[in-house]
């Protein structure tokens, strides 16, 4: 099921498709305030928040994922934008076991794992 609503969804982006996005980012005259197209994300190395925030998707049934080949060999969030973010998953290689993704700028690494080891 999943397999086939991304197969319908991709289906049209096809060459016309790339070109009308082409021409759209023609239209846009680099410097131009009026119609200048604006980052929908925040620029690398943008801190949102010094705080630490845990999101669970832990009850997000990842493993059960089969798109035609099987199930996944890995789960990953594509970007976090966010310093501070930790997001927690079921891992994929220990049954009952959970990953964590954590987003964090190299400078910080040393106090996370300072505050991590002083947890344990």
């Amino acid at each position: 099921l999943a397999a086939k609503a991304i197969r319908e969804a991709v289906i049209p982006v096809d060459d016309a498709y790339f070109r009308s996005f082409i021409d759209f980012g023609a239209t846009v005259k680099e410097g131009e305030e009026e119609g200048e197209l604006k980052a929908s994300v925040p620029p690398i190395g943008c801190t949102v928040s010094p705080n630490l925030e845990v999101d669970s998707w832990l009850r997000f049934p990842f493993s059960e994922i089969d798109f035609g080949g099987g199930g996944p060999c890995a789960v990953v969030p594509a970007w976090l934008p966010v310093e501070g973010l930790v997001v927690l998953m079921q891992s994929l290689e220990e049954k009952g076991g959970v990953d964590a993704v954590v987003s964090l700028s190299e400078e910080a690494v040393p106090l996370f794992r300072k505050i991590y080891h002083e947890m344990d």
